[in-house]
């Protein structure tokens, strides 16, 4: 998918911070998508690891070829609460060939302060 898009994940990351959680998917293996991560922690996913089920919906349901992006929440395994957008990677044929997902991970912060 080519080094550029391999630099933005530590781009993204630099501005994003500690609670989000960046993914990189090659779709030519849905089992094995994952081809960067960065704060894998939040989901417990790593490299190798394989497409979520909103990811394969998304993909088989051709999702991208009247969007660019979804945004939506949801939550990890271990119940953690994330805000998540997911930018669809086209080539030049607008054909689907990566996903970039951020996920902000939402279970610590407090609105407290939002609310006064």
């Amino acid at each position: 998918m080519g080094r550029c898009l391999f630099s933005n994940i530590s781009g993204y990351y630099s501005i994003c911070g500690n609670n989000y959680e960046i993914v990189l998917h090659d779709i030519q293996n849905p089992n094995s998508s994952i081809i960067a991560i960065r704060n894998g922690h939040i989901s417990g996913r790593k490299i190798g690891g394989p497409m979520t089920d909103l990811a394969l919906k998304l993909m088989n349901e051709k999702y991208y070829m009247k969007n660019d992006y979804v945004v939506n929440s949801g939550r990890t395994k271990d119940g953690k609460l994330l805000a998540s957008s997911t930018f669809f990677i086209k080539d030049e044929n607008q054909e689907l060939i990566g996903m970039l997902c951020i996920n902000n991970n939402l279970t610590d912060i407090s609105y407290d302060n939002y609310l006064t």
